[in-house]
């Protein structure tokens, strides 16, 4: 697996805190968890899945500059629950996770 350290990144603003993903069966409930606590801050969420990689977009629904957080280390659960963190940071979420 490519060095996820290097492989993510929350485009705007940049950050990196890539880490690893709980157990497989819990991943799912806490991706969702996570994006329904960036919606209820007012973004509406989006997700791509595209050549191997992951990307979630939360835009504002006030116009502001939209977050767009990326993985690029495969198009799974996992890679789907640090984009979702990672967003969850973007946004001024705290997630536990440094």
């Amino acid at each position: 697996m490519p060095d996820s350290t290097l492989a993510c990144e929350a485009v705007v603003p940049l950050q990196r805190h890539c880490f690893r993903a709980p157990e497989a069966k819990a991943v799912k409930p806490l991706i969702a968890f996570t994006l329904a606590r960036i919606r209820a801050r007012g973004y509406i969420v989006k997700e791509f899945h595209v050549n191997g990689t992951v990307e979630f977009h939360a835009v504002p629904l006030g116009g502001e500059i939209a977050q767009v957080a990326r993985c690029n280390d495969g198009d799974d659960d996992e890679s789907a629950y640090k984009a979702a963190c990672m967003l969850a940071q973007a946004v001024g979420l705290e997630t536990g996770v440094e």
